[in-house]
């Protein structure tokens, strides 16, 4: 490369790294790219297989004079692209590919193939593409996607030369450090919007996210409240079924295991993995939810009279059989003390004896 395509690729490189998001995408990555490679348009997109397992596009950028070539690609014209197609249809192996992967329409289709197809009749020629060089970038964020940048000649310029292939490469790293930060944080922003709808709601699913070490890193009021309440029963169930999910390997597809925090919730605990870091999620469905326990007798009784906690305490014990005595012992207070509560519990439902405080308590 010359000093001057040298300059031309810093300037290039120092505009990529100020990205700071998709709406910059246009002006700061792809404008450039396409000055460098004296290229009339470029393209970014993102490729990830939605829940029937189908290739779809979630995310795009364009430079150039033909947008609506983008969309007229996104609609429907990726799926016979002769260069990623084959990479797009098998997402299985996107995980072998360690760097990025690098295209040239051009140099890698032949001519007469190329203008007996649909693609180029129907895609290309319309939008006066003459030849496309690009590179695509594999990420396993949630599941395996692809950032593909595309870089576009018209029909009238001559084919990318090695010289742009050169430039390509000079910039590839760069391109992909800004991608995959693009990528992660859309993606930590689609959770964050999914996790504060969960935590504002007050029915549906119950939820937790721990990190490696099982620290709670958000998590639904009632199952926060449940750790906190039963931070042994419930924490030792999660660190085991934790431990299993983590024995597996990598390539293991299996990354979730059923779980049984108590005899109210159950669901499932899921690890996701993402480049080194492991979190856990916990999901526990409405409808593994049992119904809540009744009430006390005391907290009726606190709801519907003026009583005080130990009152309330001391007729429940009263309630269920009990003398004074056994109400002192089993409350851990002295016999005067249970009289003096009941003396004080007859003045305020207005009854005069065991017989009628019971009578009065399970007529209400």
């Amino acid at each position: 490369m010359t000093p001057k395509n040298d300059l031309g690729t810093s300037a290039t490189i120092s505009s990529i790294i100020n990205c700071d998001g998709l709406p910059a995408m246009a002006e700061t990555v792809l404008r450039p790219v396409a000055r460098l490679l004296q290229a009339d348009s470029a393209v970014y997109l993102r490729f990830r297989h939605d829940s029937l397992g189908q290739p779809q596009i979630c995310e795009s950028s364009y430079a150039g004079q033909r947008p609506d070539s983008v969309g007229q690609y996104m609609s429907g014209y990726f799926v016979e692209d002769p260069i990623l197609r084959p990479v797009i249809e098998r997402p299985q192996d996107w995980r072998q590919f360690k760097g990025p992967l690098k295209f040239h329409l051009r140099a890698q289709v032949r001519q007469s193939e190329l203008r007996s197809s649909d693609y180029y009749r129907k895609f290309l020629q319309p939008n006066d593409l003459g030849d496309v060089i690009g590179l695509v970038f594999p990420v396993d964020n949630g599941g395996p996607q692809m950032l593909c940048v595309g870089i576009h000649r018209s029909s009238q310029q001559p084919r990318f030369t090695e010289l742009q292939d050169l430039a390509l490469d000079a910039i590839s790293g760069s391109l992909r450090l800004v991608l995959q930060n693009l990528c992660l944080r859309t993606s930590v922003a689609e959770q964050s919007a999914l996790i504060n709808a969960l935590d504002a709601t007050t029915t549906g699913v119950e939820f937790a996210v721990f990190d490696r070490q099982l620290r709670m890193l958000r998590a639904s009021r009632r199952l926060r409240a449940l750790f906190q309440q039963t931070a042994a029963g419930a924490g030792g169930r999660l660190r085991s079924v934790a431990a299993g999910l983590l024995s597996r390997s990598d390539d293991d597809p299996v990354t979730h295991a059923a779980i049984e925090l108590d005899d109210r919730f159950s669901g499932e605990l899921r690890l996701v993995r993402d480049d080194g870091e492991a979190h856990f999620v916990l999901i526990v469905p409405e409808d593994n939810r049992a119904a809540p326990a009744p009430p006390t007798l005391g907290e009726v009784l606190r709801g519907r009279h003026d009583l005080t906690p130990r009152e309330c305490d001391v007729v429940e014990q009263v309630a269920k059989g009990f003398s004074n005595a056994g109400t002192a012992s089993a409350l851990g207070i002295s016999i005067r003390t249970v009289e003096n509560h009941l003396r004080a519990v007859y003045d305020k439902l207005g009854v005069n004896s065991r017989t009628q405080l019971i009578s009065r308590i399970y007529a209400n």
